[in-house]
């Protein structure tokens, strides 16, 4: 991982790093169950298509859920998320849009766009997402 960054824009959570691995790899952390696990928690489990299941367990009590949108390999995913047990952010409430931008051959931008959260939930999405997308960067290195 060489940069991460993220801010807030108009209550969506903007997050992009960069990381040290080819494209299609990075790619792979996304849909394959193997490795989201890795990275986004031990609950996982996916089917990476348009209609297909996507869900993370985080944590015991955290596990994310929704459906996949799209999946263009190996430049975009994107999917329907909430919290398994939420009234304020159910499963489903919001969407994450990745976009995945090779530069030079070997190293990835990873572009995550998180839209459609409630007023009061874009800061904790933020610090998450920088924080699972900085494990992303340790774990998907070649």
């Amino acid at each position: 991982m060489t940069d991460i960054k993220g801010e807030i824009v108009e209550q969506t959570v903007e997050v992009e790093i960069t990381i040290d691995a080819p494209v299609e790899t990075v790619f792979d952390y996304f849909v394959v169950p193997e490795k989201l696990a890795r990275w986004l928690g031990p609950g996982a489990g996916v089917d990476p298509r348009p209609g297909g299941r996507f869900r993370a367990g985080l944590s015991d009590d955290d596990v994310a859920s929704g459906t996949y949108i799209d999946v263009e390999r190996p430049k975009r995913v994107s999917f329907s998320w909430g919290w398994e047990g939420s009234e304020i952010v159910p499963p489903g409430a919001s969407v994450v849009e990745i976009t995945l931008e090779e530069v030079g051959g070997a190293t990835t931008v990873v572009r995550v766009s998180h839209k459609g959260l409630p007023d009061d939930q874009p800061g904790s999405h933020l610090e998450g997402w920088l924080h699972y997308l900085g494990v992303l960067g340790t774990v998907a290195l070649p």
